[in-house]
């Protein structure tokens, strides 16, 4: 499969409407500096009416998102964010304000509410990671599930 470097910060604009049916991350807008709703908004545009956003976030339980897209020290990355390449950090205090409420996740979401226990079974998808808010939630977001007007 052929693969091209996509900068998402300054390319995901160019995406075209209604162009894919499946788009997947992990553990990708923790690293952007960029606002994550503008990077999620071109996301969902893009996908066709019916298509799929499958991602994940790093989730600290008992935090609150913050985020500092100017720094720069790897030193002053790691204390704030837990990694030196990370910019932001999601908590789990609040997630539905911010980009939860942008995709309609809430600290009781439940994967098994959009996808059959026995397909997240085969998958190997923990049962740990199917409900709630965790570092390893994997969210599975509908075109439709956007919460405003595409």
């Amino acid at each position: 499969i052929p693969v091209t470097r996509f900068d998402i910060p300054a390319q995901i604009h160019t995406l075209h409407d209604q162009s894919f049916d499946l788009i997947i991350h992990n553990h990708v807008l923790e690293h952007l500096r960029c606002s994550d709703t503008y990077v999620v908004y071109h996301i969902h545009r893009a996908l066709v009416r019916g298509g799929t956003h499958v991602f994940s976030v790093p989730i600290w339980p008992g935090r609150h998102y913050k985020s500092d897209f100017g720094e720069t020290n790897p030193e002053v990355l790691k204390a704030n964010f837990g990694q030196e390449d990370h910019v932001a950090l999601y908590g789990s205090i609040g997630f539905e304000l911010g980009l939860g409420a942008c995709l309609g996740i809430d600290s009781h979401y439940d994967l098994e509410e959009k996808v059959p226990r026995h397909l997240l079974d085969e998958n190997h998808i923990p049962d740990k990671f199917r409900k709630g808010l965790s570092g390893s939630s994997v969210f599975l977001c509908k075109k439709e599930d956007w919460a405003f007007s595409l």
